[in-house]
């Protein structure tokens, strides 16, 4: 699809299980009501990462387990939630939204790839 400008969007759908074992490169990625349901959010956000450009921007909505959420919200998802976060903090800046800290993860994060 061709923007006013030239510019072109493409819009793409990922599967996360099974992850892809590569995905196309993007310059904005958006992974929302995803992490707390897969078994290891920090190998799918590695690969969304590697996919990511430069100066790509990232949306996320990663919460917390709360202990009375959906019932496929994964134990082992909450558990690897801290090492994500320093992942996603050595490779990008935060530029919108709560702070991952905040009680049960907060709302949707902008975060922009270094």
């Amino acid at each position: 699809m061709t923007q006013p400008g030239g510019s072109r969007l493409y819009v793409d759908r990922w599967t996360v299980n099974p992850m892809p074992r590569r995905l196309p490169s993007a310059d904005c990625i958006a992974i929302l009501e995803v992490l707390e349901h897969v078994p290891s959010p920090i190998l799918v956000m590695r690969s969304i990462l590697a996919a990511l450009k430069p100066g790509g921007w990232l949306l996320e909505d990663f919460r917390a387990h709360d202990g009375d959420g959906s019932p496929t919200d994964l134990e082992s998802a909450a558990m690897e939630r801290p090492a994500m976060y320093h992942l996603l903090r050595r490779e990008c800046r935060l530029v919108s939204g709560e702070v991952p800290e905040a009680p049960f993860g907060g709302g949707r994060r902008w975060w922009v790839k270094r």
